[in-house]
C-alpha cells in the first residue's frame, strides 16, 4: 500500500490476534489503574455474598468503561461484553450483565434510600 503515491507507505500484515475498536480506551484505563480505584473500592465496599458473585470493584470498573465508551444506558454493557479482546487485554474475562448491575445499583431518586434499582424495596418494580 502506498500513501500519497510515495514508496514509503504503510505496510499491512495479517494477524490472528483479536482486534478491538475500543483500543483508545486502553490509555484511559491505564490512567484509572494508576489511580488505584480498584484497590480503594475493594477496601471500602463489602465482598460478594457468595463465592459466585462479582467483586464490587468489577461493577465500578464496568460502569467506568461503559461511560468512557459513550454508553448511555445499562443495556450498553452488552457492547462492552462483546469486546472480548479489550476485556482480555485488561484481565477481565467476564463482566456483570445489565440486569445484575441494575439490581446492585441504588436508586438515586428514592427519598427514603430503601428502594432498589426499579423503585421498590425489593427491586421488583
Amino acid at each position: 500500500m502506498m500513501v500519497n503515491g510515495e514508496g514509503n507507505g504503510i505496510k499491512l500484515m495479517r494477524t490472528e490476534e483479536p482486534l478491538t475498536g475500543q483500543g483508545g480506551l486502553l490509555a484511559f484505563l491505564e490512567y484509572v489503574a494508576g489511580m488505584r480505584i480498584e484497590e480503594r473500592v475493594t477496601a471500602h465496599l463489602p465482598a460478594p455474598g457468595s463465592n459466585r458473585g462479582f467483586a464490587p470493584s468489577l461493577f465500578v470498573w464496568s460502569l467506568m468503561v461503559l461511560f468512557a465508551m459513550g454508553g448511555r444506558t445499562l443495556s450498553d454493557l452488552r457492547d462492552l461484553e462483546r469486546e472480548k479482546a479489550l476485556l482480555s487485554a485488561l484481565g477481565h474475562e467476564q463482566i456483570p450483565d445489565e440486569d445484575t448491575v441494575g439490581l446492585a445499583a441504588p436508586d438515586g431518586g428514592s427519598e427514603d434510600g430503601r428502594s432498589g434499582a426499579c423503585g421498590t424495596p425489593d427491586g421488583g418494580g
